[in-house]
């Protein structure tokens, strides 16, 4: 080949290059118009191609950069049809959760032509970024999802959303990779004066602009959970052994337990009964008590269960609870503390991967599919067994079962290992989080299924 023509092949080749990624980035960069969105979303090219330390898929693994766009295509396109069952994001999450807070809206009379102002209280879903501490938003009914915060606070391993409107939340991380468990109250706040009035939870998340604020909590703090308001938390103190009552940033306390045990697992179930269960072991007793947050009273409820896990209903009438049996497989129970009425269940799972309804009745259960022989719960707290599991639906009162969704049969390679599961107050969606990812999923609950009942 002449010295002309490889000049004039290697100009053609760049022209060709340079016109292809010029393409690119007038796609990517163009203003958003579709769904009705009048905000616009842009990326560089950069983003579009995951190089640089900006790079969405480096830092929060979410399809998006905005503050509001499409979860789905990351373009902001709206109107499409909501999934029953969808992953939020895909980097792992430390927590997650509902809120509810006030959606201001508009509205004209076509009479009048008269424009009015409503306020509605809307449920939405939070989740924090385990790498990042970004706080996330998501709703039942769009696929928008909304970054809250751009604060980074690393390795977040556990988060709670710490009242009503999602605007306070304890974090709770590792020390440079020690065993010394770092416990903070964070807050979101306004970063700039123009919107530093505005009511909590109200027209606060719409930007980036939010940022954390922090300040610490015991270093001692083993287990803890919120109260059903969220407006005060109880933990468990590794160092002579307490339990306190506080207000979610730590102040206010009150000493309302005082044990020599300090291993527990803590769930605030209503005003008047924290579930205390001792930490299981299925080769090792476990003991389940109610205390009493009012009156400080301890109470046994069921002990001598090998690895005794329990989840009790909202109003404290019922209790769910796995042991484990000598043959590897989780037996399920339903105990009546006020009758002493025993019921076993014909189903295999923990209580950890269930949900009560508000009524008492329903339990909405991720159950394992084919489930192995293990000493349970310690091979799935350990990693050493991971389940494959089917959603039900299980009346309590009526003993009527019905499936209510098999992820693989509606998301493509789906095998989803389902833990923290929570409902909405309307309980038409479950959010849970896979714990073979750590990354969140919500389920949209139908008001009824084709699925036959069995008994």
């Amino acid at each position: 080949m002449s010295r002309g023509k490889f000049i004039t092949l290697v100009v053609a080749i760049s022209i060709l290059v340079f016109g292809g990624l010029f393409g690119v980035y007038w796609y990517v960069a163009r203003p958003n118009t579709t769904g009705g969105s009048t905000a616009q979303t842009q990326k560089s090219l950069f983003d579009f191609l995951s190089f640089g330390k900006n790079s969405p898929s480096q830092n929060s693994g979410t399809p998006f950069v905005s503050s509001t766009t499409d979860a789905t295509s990351g373009f902001g396109e709206q109107n499409l049809a909501i999934p029953q069952l969808r992953q939020l994001s895909t980097s792992p999450v430390a927590g997650i959760d509902f809120i509810q807070r006030i959606v201001t809206s508009t509205s004209t009379a076509s009479s009048t032509q008269k424009t009015k102002v409503v306020k509605n209280l809307e449920t939405f879903i939070r989740f924090v970024d385990r790498a990042t501490g970004n706080i996330f938003e998501a709703a039942t009914s769009t696929l928008q999802i909304t970054r809250v915060t751009n604060t980074t606070k690393p390795k977040i391993y556990e988060a709670y959303v710490a009242n009503a409107t999602g605007d306070a939340y304890i974090y709770r991380s590792l020390i440079n990779d020690t065993d010394v468990i770092k416990n903070e109250f964070v807050s979101v706040q306004p970063a700039t004066s123009t919107v530093s009035t505005s009511t909590p939870g109200q027209n606060l998340f719409n930007s980036t602009e939010s940022i954390l604020t922090s300040s610490p909590l015991p270093f001692e703090i083993t287990a803890l959970t919120l109260s059903p308001t969220r407006d005060q938390m109880f933990y468990v103190l590794n160092t002579s052994p307490r339990g306190i009552i506080s207000k979610p940033d730590g102040t206010k306390q009150s000493v309302v337990f005082d044990s020599p045990l300090k291993e527990w697992l803590v769930d605030w179930v209503n005003s008047k009964v924290i579930a205390m269960t001792t930490k299981p072991s299925g080769t090792v007793p476990g003991y389940l008590y109610f205390l009493n947050p009012q009156t400080k009273t301890f109470s046994k409820i069921l002990g001598g269960i090998k690895g005794l896990t329990s989840l009790v209903s909202p109003n404290g009438k019922k209790v769910l609870y796995a042991e484990n049996t000598d043959g590897g497989v989780i037996n399920m129970s339903l105990y009546q503390p006020d009758t002493n009425i025993l019921q076993k269940l014909f189903i295999h799972t923990l209580p950890e991967k269930c949900a009560w309804s508000q009524d008492n009745n329903i339990l909405y259960c991720a159950i394992p599919n084919n489930p192995p022989s293990a000493i349970y719960p310690d091979a799935w707290y350990q990693g050493y067994v991971a389940f494959s599991d089917t959603i039900w639906s299980i009346n309590t009162t009526t003993g009527e079962s019905k499936v209510i969704v098999r992820p693989q049969d509606v998301v493509t390679g789906a095998s989803l290992d389902v833990t923290y599961p929570s409902l909405d107050t309307a309980e038409d969606a479950l959010v849970f989080v896979d714990k073979t990812t750590l990354t969140p999923w919500v389920l949209n609950l139908p008001t009824n299924t084709s699925t036959p009942a069995v008994r």
